[in-house]
């Protein structure tokens, strides 16, 4: 080997031996497939698909690929049984949406307020009465109910507080104070309020606590004389049917009362004040 030769073999050795070691000032002071950072060469890992740069700390934080990113996978716009409803599909989206609703949007929802209508009484004249029953397991306190009366499709409500309280099974009877079809001293409460004048056309809604618990007719819509035909809100007394257990607490969906009330006829008022239900 001549001297030009063995010079040029002792620069590329130097070379080797340089890219080989742990320091560097440039990538290309590193070998290959390593880069300089801190003046160190390191064997960066694979961007494993988060975004276009190969950076260490890169832990998933782009927009929908990395497999360290802990919830984009998750909790994107696809139908996983964890997204807790944030889009359209999901098990747990909790009504929020027009598919599976637990109790947001304008299904027939079970309140969890024990109370329902149980007895309404829509007779000659001033014979006019409406029940409440308590289906819970405990006394419950009315004072925190009101019955809003929505008059010939009116949207706006007058409204009548509630008194005392309902022991569990118990009804509470509302009567008009003008009645004479029947005795209004056997009522839990009798006066002229709007929840007792009402007519066949008039929607009648009981709201506890802020929360719509039961309704009687559709509320901002006058059916003309009355909600139903041959089970009617005209001229009838209806008693709700003992398979129903929780109220209507949507007051905008249509009203049929065959669905879940049975007519006892006109002017009958032998059960009010006793659940005595179909």
């Amino acid at each position: 080997m001549n001297r030009a030769c063995l010079a040029f073999a002792l620069f590329s050795l130097a070379c080797a031996n340089a890219r080989s070691s742990n320091t560097c000032h440039v990538d290309g002071d590193c070998a290959s497939g390593m880069h300089c950072v801190s003046g160190r060469c390191f064997a960066l890992p694979a961007d494993a698909g988060r975004d276009g740069a190969s950076v260490p700390s890169d832990a998933g934080h782009d927009a929908a690929t990395a497999p360290a990113d802990a919830f984009v996978a998750m909790h994107d716009a696809g139908p996983s049984p964890v997204d807790a409803g944030r889009d359209a599909t999901v098990l747990a989206d909790a009504g929020r949406d027009g598919g599976r609703d637990a109790g947001v949007d304008a299904a027939h929802v079970p309140s969890t307020i024990p109370l329902l209508f149980s007895e309404y009484v829509e007779g000659t004249a001033n014979n006019k009465a409406i029940e409440i029953v308590n289906l819970g397991t405990a006394r419950f306190d009315l004072t925190q109910c009101h019955i809003d009366s929505y008059a010939n499709g009116s949207s706006t409500a007058t409204t009548t507080d509630l008194v005392g309280s309902l022991s569990a099974g118990a009804v509470f009877t509302m009567c008009n104070s003008g009645a004479t079809g029947f005795s209004p001293s056997t009522c839990t409460v009798s006066n002229a309020s709007a929840a007792v004048s009402f007519n066949g056309n008039d929607a009648l809604a009981l709201v506890c606590s802020g929360m719509t618990v039961d309704v009687i007719g559709q509320i901002g819509v006058n059916p003309g004389t009355a909600w139903g035909t041959t089970v009617s809100t005209a001229n009838q007394t209806l008693r709700r049917n003992c398979s129903v257990t929780s109220g209507d607490t949507n007051g905008d969906d249509a009203f049929d009362p065959a669905s879940e009330w049975t007519s006892a006829g006109a002017d009958v008022f032998d059960g009010l004040g006793t659940r005595g239900c179909p």
